[in-house]
This record gives structure tokens, C-alpha cells and sequence, in this order.
């Protein structure tokens, strides 16, 4: 891809798409359930050979900058996967694809514009219902920005401010 000054046209085009709003929620993080699971934690794109099974779970993107040696700094997608290994391979497949090609853009907005800041974060459920659970409950705490989904309680707060 030709570069401007170090920058990709694809930089410059989606530069505005990089501020991005996070949302925290003390209340909610506090009402949310007490549930503790054992999480997995890969860079995105993961290397090579690293294991994620083909079992039911749940699945976090964090955002994680190679510089100062930080934590991640913030979830920017919680999903839920019937199979967490073919739901990484389809995020994969993602990066550097044609955008107007792909069915969920947001999601091709968030591995390409922050590939190699990425964390995969998964755990894995004993079903898909209960991963659905999970799911749904960690979006109501966290309110991650790339998920479209959002609680009717943040929707309507939403809604109030922007209308």
C-alpha cells in the first residue's frame, strides 16, 4: 500500500476511526456477578501454533500499546464463540482484507486499525448458552466500544445525549 509520510492511505482514510470512546461504568462493574474463569491471554495475531480450543467460550479483544510495558488498557469487543478456535481464525482471515468485502466491518475496523496492539483474552464455557451468558453479562459491565449491541439502559442514556 503507498505511504504518505509514513502513513498507509488506509491510515489516513480511517485515522478519525482510531479516537474511539470508551465508556467505564464503576455501578456496573460493581452489580455485575462475582463469576471468576480462568483466561487465556494471546497476542492478536496469535503466533503460529498457539493453542486455542475448539470448545465453546468466551472471548475478549483488549487493547494493549507496545510501549512502557502497560497493561492492556482497555476491552474494545467481548463475543462468545461456539468454537474459539474457528472464531479466531475468521478474525484472522480479517486483517488486511478488503473492507467492503466483509460482513461485520466494525470488526475489520478493530483488527486492522489496531493489529499488532491486540490481545486475545478467552476462557471457555461448558455450553454455548452458558457462554451466552457470559457474554451478555460482561457487555452489560464493560460496554465494549466495537460491540453494536448495547443494554436498553445505556441505549436510552445514549440516545438522551446525542439526540
Amino acid at each position: 500500500m503507498p505511504t504518505l509520510v509514513g502513513q498507509t492511505i488506509r491510515d489516513i482514510a480511517f485515522d478519525e476511526k482510531r479516537q474511539i470512546k470508551m465508556t467505564y461504568w464503576p455501578e456496573r462493574w460493581e452489580a455485575a456477578p462475582d463469576w471468576r474463569f480462568d483466561w487465556a491471554d494471546l497476542k492478536f495475531p496469535p503466533d503460529e501454533g498457539e493453542p486455542v480450543p475448539d470448545a465453546p467460550g468466551v472471548y475478549i479483544f483488549a487493547l494493549k500499546p507496545k510501549v512502557f510495558d502497560f497493561l492492556s488498557i482497555g476491552v474494545l469487543y467481548v463475543g462468545k464463540a461456539t468454537s474459539l478456535r474457528s472464531r479466531i481464525r475468521e478474525y484472522i482471515r480479517l486483517i488486511d482484507s478488503d473492507f467492503t468485502e466483509v460482513p461485520r466491518p466494525h470488526i475489520w475496523m478493530m483488527v486492522n486499525l489496531f493489529n499488532g496492539h491486540l490481545r486475545y483474552c478467552f476462557t471457555t464455557t461448558e455450553s454455548v448458552a452458558r457462554a451466552e451468558e457470559v457474554e451478555s453479562e460482561m457487555q452489560k459491565a464493560l460496554n465494549p466500544y466495537f460491540c453494536k449491541a448495547r443494554p436498553a439502559e445505556i441505549s436510552a442514556r445514549v440516545r438522551a445525549f446525542t439526540n
